[in-house]
């Protein structure tokens, strides 16, 4: 029986072989070092390692509002290629220089996120076409930016070895790092770095995002990751601190939390060199009384600061906060066939301006139903869901802690119905830090 178990995996390796080798990929037979340097050109690999990074930072460091003063990226107008982000492009440009150039070994583990993220563009276009075949209008736009530019992120990192993986991770996070920075300045002084087009009633620094909430968004997704690098402990508290400062100094009040809590458990549970378990749970305690010694300070000083004005001026619960429960109310003003099989996007727009005073839907769940009905709605869900947890799968389970403080945030606004990087950002940062079967890589123990 043993013998035949053994034939049987040995026959489905050699079958998943195959077909990876038809596609222009290899699954790896030595999964303790599947990247060894096999390709006789360094230019091509050096070249794929500088343009992946560049490409996957573009997405970032050109900020939607950046984009808008040029090009008419996501404002009204302006033509269809205009809507895709420079950084998708130049991704497509180096992903076919891979596949032509370039032997990919994967692990069985890197084959299946790769598939589930196939999934999720196969998905879309499926939704698509079934929206257009129907006669209604779909946002194309952030389809491909938000979600198929999420899928390609996933395929540019793995035509990487894991170091120059584990260094777009490293640059990813400083970037967030030095965005909070930026935030924490704008707040002390009342002025914005980059070009902001929507008038609010207080000032919200945007550090090198589009947006207030976006701070907040990217700090609470990308802060357990701050633990997985190889920095001195010192730069991962200061990196830490920043991201969780930023959050509060933006007022993005649910992301804010998510990064503090983050931080919190992060803090608690990193990595000790004593060997006595007895020892180590004794300094964790202390940890954690320190902590809690420092709230009565903090809580004051922050306030002091400003960090926690929107905290103070408008609770945690405020219009803005109700707008985003009060618009579900738009299902009792439509027939159920525009909710099983969805609607015009732009109608259900002007219903919502018209009856019930809602400039914006900040819902993704209100968005999906009518772009895709009930059913493609569920099934799109589902299968972001699906490759997230595939993502946070092979990590450790702080990069599922994050994967989670991200979910709950984005869930809290328009994030995954609308056009933006935050995907491509989770993509980005598990998979530069995640622990499979090779050893020396992911998480610290």
């Amino acid at each position: 029986m043993r013998s035949e178990s053994r034939a049987a995996r040995r026959s489905a390796s050699a079958a998943s072989r195959s077909a990876l080798a038809s596609a222009g990929l290899a699954a790896s037979p030595d999964l303790s070092a599947p990247w060894r340097a096999e390709d006789d050109r360094p230019l091509v690999a050096t070249v794929l390692a500088w343009g992946v990074g560049v490409a996957l930072l573009s997405r970032f460091v050109l900020s939607e509002n950046l984009l808008n003063a040029v090009i008419d990226y996501s404002s009204d107008g302006g033509s269809v290629l205009e809507k895709i982000h420079v950084g998708t492009y130049l991704g497509v440009g180096l992903l076919a220089l891979a596949l032509l150039t370039t032997r990919i070994a994967l692990l069985p583990a890197e084959v299946r996120i790769l598939r589930q993220f196939g999934w999720l563009v196969a998905v879309i276009a499926a939704l698509t076409a079934v929206v257009v075949l129907a006669g209604n209008s779909v946002s194309a736009g952030f389809l491909v930016d938000t979600y198929v530019s999420s899928a390609l992120a996933c395929a540019l990192m793995f035509v990487l070895p894991p170091d120059s993986r584990r260094r777009i991770g490293d640059a990813l996070l400083i970037f967030m790092a030095l965005s909070s920075l930026v935030a924490i300045a704008e707040k002390a002084v009342g002025l914005r770095l980059l070009p902001y087009p929507y008038v609010e009633n207080g000032f919200r620094p945007t550090g090198l995002t589009s947006h207030p909430l976006v701070v907040g968004l990217f700090n609470a997704g990308s802060i357990a990751f701050v633990m997985a690098t190889r920095w001195p402990g010192w730069a991962k508290a200061a990196a830490m601190l920043l991201l969780v400062m930023a959050a509060f100094a933006a007022g993005a009040r649910t992301g804010a939390l998510l990064a503090a809590a983050v931080a919190l458990v992060s803090a608690l549970t990193m990595p000790l060199s004593n060997p006595d378990p007895a020892q180590r749970l004794k300094t964790r305690g202390l940890i954690l009384l320190g902590l809690v010694c420092l709230i009565p300070i903090a809580l004051p000083a922050m306030a002091q600061l400003g960090l926690l004005e929107r905290f103070i001026t408008d609770g945690y619960v405020d219009d803005s906060a109700n707008a985003r429960v009060e618009i579900y109310r738009i299902f009792g003003l439509v027939d159920w066939r525009d909710i099983l099989l969805g609607a015009d996007p732009l109608w259900i727009k002007k219903l919502a301006f018209e009856k019930l005073g809602f400039e914006f839907i900040e819902s993704p769940v209100v968005m999906f139903v009518f772009q895709f009905g009930a059913l493609g709605a569920a099934a799109l869900f589902c299968t972001i869901l699906l490759s997230l947890w595939r993502l946070a799968a092979g990590s450790d389970w702080r990069a599922a802690l994050g994967v989670v403080a991200f979910l709950l945030c984005a869930l809290s606004n328009n994030t995954l119905s609308s056009k933006n990087q935050a995907i491509v950002m989770m993509v980005v940062l598990c998979l530069a830090y995640r622990r499979d079967d090779a050893p020396g890589r992911g998480w610290p123990a």
